[in-house]
């Protein structure tokens, strides 16, 4: 609730709600799901939090992950929740869509990821598909452009400087070094 009064009073005009577990407990993937009943009570927190009824709130699942009866049966509770549209991870093509989209009556929108069976505007539009977003590429152009600008501010021409987005991602986080303490001192594994 807080979450949504702060993102309301900033001026956001959407957000979504999301069913993964967070935080994912580390070394493991975050394609964890909470139960439909936590998920249904975030949204109605969200919607009772909301002042704006113009503020967009969109349930986000991960579609990839379960059997589609489930995700049928989940993106349904979301919108009784009342949930404003419904936000969906890992569709694999138009028939996966369609298998879901028939169920619901609020507004679709997809992280693709650049899934090429999913690039038909037209036919997307038809299923209720509002947005679709390419998965983190603005974040990854954001992070070439900072270091991009900053390497040229300070004139540092290193083998880095030709470094993908993700490659420099992997470069500076370092992910080998947390993977090999938590399997150190934790004895999770990957």
């Amino acid at each position: 609730m807080r979450t949504i009064v702060e993102l309301e009073r900033a001026g956001v005009a959407a957000l979504t709600i999301e069913d993964t577990l967070l935080p994912a407990q580390f070394g493991r993937k975050s394609t964890d799901l909470i139960t439909v009943a936590e998920g249904v009570g975030k949204i109605r927190a969200a919607l009772e939090a909301r002042v704006d009824p113009e503020m967009a709130i969109i349930a986000r699942t991960h579609a990839g992950i379960l059997p589609v009866q489930e995700i049928i049966s989940r993106t349904r509770h979301y919108q009784q929740a009342g949930a404003d549209g419904i936000c969906m991870v890992g569709v694999r093509d138009f028939d996966h869509l369609e298998q879901i989209a028939e169920h619901l009556s609020v507004p679709l929108m997809l992280v693709t990821y650049g899934n090429p069976l999913l690039r038909d505007d037209k036919r997307l539009a038809e299923l209720g598909v509002r947005v679709t977003i390419d998965g983190h590429g603005a974040y990854f152009a954001a992070i070439k452009a900072t270091y991009n600008s900053l390497r040229e501010q300070r004139q540092i021409f290193t083998q880095a400087a030709d470094l993908s987005a993700t490659e420099l991602t992997h470069t500076y986080t370092q992910p080998e070094e947390y993977i090999r303490w938590a399997e150190e001192f934790m004895s999770v594994k990957e």
